[in-house]
C-alpha cells in the first residue's frame, strides 16, 4: 500500500497520496514492529505470530520509496535496522538466500524463490539490497544483491524465467545502462516531483535539502542552488539546474564526459 501510493505520487504529483503514505507507513512502524522486529498480525487486544520475511521485505521497500521521495534519511536508517534484522534472523547458511521464517516449525526450512501471488521476497530482498548498495557506503550490500542474482540464474538457463519476473527487473538494472540522479538543495523535493513524473524505470533517484556524507550527496550540496546530478556508477556529470536538462543528459546519445 505505501509503495501503491508513492508511485501514485510519483505519477500525479498530488500531496495527499504521499500523506497517505506516511500515514500507512507510521501506523506499520508503530503497531507492527518493536526493536526492528515486526509482526504478521496485528490487532487492538493483541499482537500475534512473528514478522514472516515477505513483512521485512515489503517493510524496507517501502521505507526505500518514503525515502526516494521526501530525502527525509530517517526512512534509509529504518530500512537499514530492518535489513539488519533480516541478515540476523533469516539469513539461510547454506545459500544466497533467506528463509521464508525466523524459526522454521518443520523439518525442512522454507526458501521460496519464485513468485506466486505475490513476488518472491527474496527477489524483493535482492533489490532492496541492491539499493541500498546505491544509497549507502556499505558495498556488502551490493555484492549480497549480486550473489542472489547469481544463484537464480540456473532457473532463466532452464527456461523457467516467467516465474521470475520479479528477479528479472533486478538483473534488467544490471544487464543495461543504469544511472543515479542526485537531486541536493532546498527547492529538492520540489524538483523530484517534477522530475519523477516522467516514466524512468533504469535509475535511482535520491533526494536531500541539507548536506549529507551519503556516497551520492557527499559534498555536492550548495546552499543557494539546488543542484540535479546525472551519474553512472557513483561517478557524476556537471550538475544541471533544470528537469528538462537533466532529462538531456539521460538520452544515450548524449556523449558529454564525465569529470
Amino acid at each position: 500500500m505505501v509503495v501503491g501510493f508513492t508511485q501514485a505520487y510519483e505519477a500525479f504529483n498530488d500531496p495527499e497520496f504521499l500523506m497517505n503514505a506516511l500515514d500507512t507507513y507510521a501506523f506499520l512502524k508503530n503497531n507492527c514492529s518493536y526493536k526492528n522486529r515486526l509482526v504478521h498480525i496485528f490487532n487492538k487486544e493483541t499482537k500475534k505470530k512473528e514478522g514472516f520475511l515477505e513483512d521485512y521485505a515489503y517493510m524496507i521497500q517501502a521505507a526505500l520509496q518514503l525515502y526516494k521521495n521526501t530525502g527525509d534519511e530517517k526512512f534509509l536508517n529504518d530500512a537499514i535496522s530492518f535489513t539488519q534484522s533480516v541478515q540476523k534472523y533469516f539469513k539461510d547458511d547454506s545459500s544466497p538466500f533467506f528463509t521464508y521464517t525466523e524459526a522454521p516449525t518443520l523439518l525442512t526450512k522454507i526458501v521460496t524463490l519464485d513468485d506466486n501471488v505475490l513476488p518472491s521476497a527474496n527477489a524483493i530482498m535482492a533489490e532492496n539490497l541492491w539499493a541500498l548498495g546505491q544509497l549507502t557506503p556499505q558495498t556488502n550490500y551490493y555484492n549480497q544483491a549480486l550473489t542472489m542474482m547469481q544463484g537464480i540464474l540456473p532457473f532463466f538457463h532452464q527456461g523457467y524465467s516467467s516465474d521470475y519476473t520479479q528477479w528479472a527487473q533486478l538483473m534488467l538494472k544490471e544487464a543495461y545502462p543504469y544511472f543515479e540522479v542526485v537531486i541536493i538543495g532546498k527547492e529538492a523535493k520540489a524538483l523530484s516531483a517534477a522530475f519523477q513524473k516522467q516514466y524512468l524505470p533504469n535509475l535511482l533517484v535520491q533526494i536531500s535539502s541539507r548536506s549529507s556524507n551519503l556516497p551520492l550527496l557527499k559534498d555536492r550540496f550548495f546552499e543557494d542552488e539546488t543542484y540535479i546530478y546525472v551519474c553512472q556508477n557513483k561517478v557524476c556529470l556537471r550538475p544541471v539546474t533544470t528537469v528538462q536538462e537533466a532529462l538531456e543528459l539521460l538520452k544515450p546519445t548524449n556523449e558529454i564526459l564525465f569529470y
